[in-house]
């Protein structure tokens, strides 16, 4: 059987979700994939040398990675998760149980007991 070369190759990429004027990220996605996906992915092929990979980065996906390392854009998501319950306002309680289950839920909520419980007291 004849050999094959296999490149893959994996495009990075996020909408532009900074506001420019409030300096605060609309949505939490580059900071939750810069997390968990884009960290995972470059430590799997790190443990594979022999694979052949190509990452690509778009302009705004960089730019909002930088923003956030280096500490010019706030996420409202981030600071809110990390404050106690007791010390949170009702408008903020409210963004949690608004924007804290935009997942896919048969993947990233219904496995987790106490995750999936909590959407179901919010209401589908």
């Amino acid at each position: 059987m004849k050999n094959v070369h296999v490149c893959f190759v994996w495009h990075m990429h996020q909408p532009y979700y900074t506001d420019p004027i409030a300096g605060t990220a609309s949505m939490p996605w580059v900071r939750l994939h810069a997390t968990k996906a884009y960290f995972d992915m470059a430590y799997l092929l790190e443990k594979f040398p022999a694979v052949k990979a190509t990452f690509n980065f778009t302009p705004s996906l960089l730019l909002q990675l930088q923003e956030i390392g280096n500490g010019t854009v706030r996420d409202l998501f981030l600071e809110r998760a990390q404050r106690p319950a007791a010390e949170l306002t009702p408008e903020e309680q409210a963004f949690l149980i608004r924007h804290f289950f935009s997942a896919n839920w048969a993947t990233m909520v219904r496995p987790f007991a106490r995750y999936h419980e909590l959407l179901v007291k919010r209401g589908t």
